[in-house]
């Protein structure tokens, strides 16, 4: 793979969970711009998930999802060492 390829292998489930976690991040950056979005709105979706209230700031429920995106980078980094 070159380092110009910009397909993404998600074959893997950390793969997957990492795809997942930055599609609902890109999403609630471009629903907090007041961007409408075809579906309800994410938050109230994703509170129960991040252990948040439905009505907590975007900057929160982003910053969980960046957690949680960056635990999963640790947890592929050591499954690789």
């Amino acid at each position: 793979m070159s380092a110009t390829d910009t397909t993404i292998d998600t074959t893997m489930p950390d793969h997957m969970v990492y795809f997942r976690l930055a599609q609902m991040k890109g999403a609630l950056k471009l629903e907090s711009a007041g961007m409408k979005v075809r579906q309800s709105p994410l938050r109230p979706k994703l509170a129960a998930e991040f252990g948040l209230t439905p009505r907590a700031p975007y900057e929160k429920f982003i910053a969980a999802i960046q957690a949680k995106m960056d635990e999963v980078i640790a947890a592929r980094a050591a499954a690789a060492s």
